[in-house]
């Protein structure tokens, strides 16, 4: 994968690991929140947040919903200028 991501890949994946932050959620609410248009993109920042930055992003086919185990090293924070 390109090491160079735009912000708004950025934002995605913020707004995606504060998701799964907040305990187990279905793949649909997952699309509903953040408005993903394709499997493809939503499975391409699964892989990047686990293969990046080790977040344990785990899914439980029996209730067919993800959950954050643990983080990884993802953390970002910003200040207002």
């Amino acid at each position: 994968m390109p090491k160079d991501i735009s912000s708004i890949r950025i934002a995605r994946l913020n707004t995606l690991i504060r998701i799964l932050m907040n305990g187990p959620v279905r793949k649909s609410e997952i699309f509903e929140k953040i408005q993903y248009t394709g499997q493809r993109t939503f499975e391409r920042d699964i892989a990047y947040l686990r293969d990046e930055f080790r977040a344990g992003i785990v899914y439980d086919a029996k209730t067919r919903s993800y959950e954050l185990a643990d983080k990884g090293i993802f953390s970002l924070s910003f200040t207002e200028e």
